[in-house]
């Protein structure tokens, strides 16, 4: 069961135990050896060498999964600031708190944004 301040680092994004950091370094990794191991393994593939395009495979579906993790937690994290704007710019609205709307607007725009960037 959550307790309360699992659930307010939750809304506010900051939950040590939620693993949704988004890495740009290892998505530019995971692009980068999924390209060379494609090259090594169409490389091994011409010359009949059996081991290279082995490995080549093997290092092009390790890139790929990188990527794709990456990219799936950039998207996650998008769809979560899209809530917690909305969120926000509900209670801003309710309360009449001018800043907290904008603030609800602009993380969902950021939300938005960062999705369509890790599609």
């Amino acid at each position: 069961m959550a307790t309360t301040n699992t659930i307010n680092h939750d809304l506010a994004g900051t939950n040590p135990n939620t693993n949704t950091d988004v890495h740009p370094q290892d998505k530019k990794e995971g692009l980068k050896d999924s390209k060379i191991g494609a090259i090594k393994e169409k490389v091994g593939s011409a010359l009949h060498m059996h081991k290279t395009e082995q490995k080549g495979a093997a290092q092009h579906a390790k890139g790929e999964a990188q990527y794709s993790q990456e990219e799936g937690k950039g998207a996650a994290v998008g769809a979560k600031d899209k809530m917690v704007g909305a969120g926000k710019e509900v209670a801003g609205g309710l309360l009449g708190k001018e800043h907290l709307k904008n603030e609800g607007e602009a993380q969902q725009h950021a939300g938005t944004k960062r999705q369509e960037a890790n599609q």
